[in-house]
C-alpha cells in the first residue's frame, strides 16, 4: 500500500475512535465508522463497531443487517443468518436482508429454506435480479429443474449480463441432457471468460458426449489454463 494511503486510512481511523469516545451515545457515527472497515474489507473490525452501536440502539435495523452481510464476508453465514434474520423482523420491507439470508441458506445447502426466504423477497422487490439466481441455485439443487430454468432466465431478463445466471442455465440444460442448448449456453459464457477452465471442462464433456471434433480443441484450452 502506498505509504500516504496508508497514513491516511490510518489516521482516519484514529479520528473515528476519537469521535467514539467523545460521542458514547452515537450509534451512528459507529455505522460511518463500520462502513469504512468494510470498504477495506476489514469485516471482523467492523462486526466489532457495530456491535457497540447495537448496545447504543437495538431498533436500528440496518446495524443488524450490516452486522450480518459483514459475516458472510468472512463466511460465517450462521452467525450471518441470526443478523439478517433480525434485520428483516425490524423492518419486513428489507429485500436486502432476504437476499443475503437467502443466499446463507445455500451456502448451508438449507434449499428449502433459502427458496421460502426468497419468495418472500418476491413480494417486495420482484425486479431484483440477483433474487431470482439465488432462487434459481436453491430450485437446481432440489431437481425443480424446469422452475430452476424460468429463474434464470428471469434474471437474465432483467440482467443480460449476469454471466453466473447464465453459466447455472447451461448446467440446468445439461441435467435434462439437453446437450445442443447447454452447449450453445456455455459457448456464450466464454464471450464473458474466455479463460474459465470450468466451462472449457464442461464443453469437452459435452463435445465428446455428440462426438463433436471440437472436444480436441477444448482439451487443448483445459491443458494450457
Amino acid at each position: 500500500m502506498n505509504e500516504s494511503l496508508e497514513t491516511k486510512i490510518n489516521n482516519t481511523i484514529e479520528q473515528y475512535k476519537t469521535i467514539c469516545k467523545l460521542e458514547p451515545n452515537n450509534h451512528k457515527v459507529r455505522i460511518d465508522f463500520a462502513i469504512f472497515y468494510t470498504q477495506l474489507q476489514k469485516y471482523n473490525e467492523a462486526i466489532e463497531v457495530l456491535k457497540t452501536a447495537l448496545n447504543i440502539n437495538d431498533k436500528d435495523y440496518t446495524i443488524w443487517r450490516l452486522i450480518g452481510i459483514s459475516y458472510t464476508k468472512i463466511e460465517n453465514f450462521k452467525e450471518a443468518i441470526f443478523y439478517l434474520t433480525k434485520a428483516y423482523e425490524l423492518e419486513n420491507n428489507d429485500y436486502i436482508s432476504l437476499n443475503y439470508l437467502g443466499n446463507c441458506y445455500i451456502e448451508l445447502r438449507m434449499f428449502n429454506e433459502a427458496i421460502e426466504v426468497l419468495n418472500k423477497s418476491f413480494m417486495i422487490a420482484p425486479r431484483e435480479y440477483i433474487n431470482w439466481r439465488y432462487l434459481g441455485i436453491a430450485l437446481l439443487n432440489t431437481n425443480r429443474i424446469d422452475e430452476a430454468i424460468d429463474s434464470f432466465n428471469r434474471a437474465l431478463e432483467l440482467n443480460k449480463y449476469d454471466e453466473e445466471s447464465l453459466y447455472y442455465l447451461g448446467l440446468c440444460y445439461k441435467e435434462i441432457n439437453d446437450d445442443i442448448k447447454a452447449i450453445e449456453i456455455f459457448e456464450k459464457c466464454l464471450e464473458y471468460s474466455d479463460n474459465n477452465k470450468k466451462i472449457y471442462a464442461l464443453l469437452y464433456e459435452l463435445y465428446k458426449k455428440t462426438g463433436n471434433e471440437k472436444s480436441k480443441y477444448m482439451l487443448e484450452k483445459i491443458n494450457k489454463l
